[in-house]
């Protein structure tokens, strides 16, 4: 200021500026608010954005994590059940190869056993019976 008044010829020197309750003028008061209260917003909301961000990503994370463990857990599981499956047939086929009717006969008693081995009051029905209705005891006697 004192810069421009010695341009100006004016003699005045300026030692010190203190402003005091320093405020728009009355005409546009209400936008200067507004402009206010709209950057105070627009703050308060990316502080919002950030602490959700904060907060749902690391759990969204470890969601995500914690699914991938599981379904490796899984695809590993299924590998091993079908390696010990693989195994298993290929010790069948061996041994089939070397007596297939005694084989064959013990696969069949398995399943059997299997099928009807929990079972209880279960009744097997000879096919050579003519005219024979298996009833079973449902009086429990």
């Amino acid at each position: 200021m004192t810069e421009h008044f010695n341009q100006y010829g004016l003699g005045i020197v300026v030692i010190t500026v203190q402003l005091q309750n320093v405020g728009p003028p009355e005409g546009v008061r209400r936008a200067f608010e507004d402009v206010n209260v709209a950057i105070q917003d627009m703050e308060r909301f990316i502080n919002d954005g950030m602490r959700t961000y904060n907060e749902e990503i690391p759990r969204a994370r470890g969601e995500a994590e914690r699914l991938v463990l599981i379904a490796r857990g899984y695809a590993t599981e299924r590998v091993n059940r079908a390696q010990g499956d693989v195994a298993r047939f290929n010790a069948v086929l061996d041994e089939y190869l070397l007596a297939p009717t005694v084989t064959r006969r013990r696969l069949y008693y398995e399943m059997m056993e299997e099928i009807f081995g929990s079972v209880e009051g279960t009744v097997l029905v000879d096919h050579n019976l003519q005219n024979f209705l298996p009833m079973l005891n449902l009086g429990g006697n």
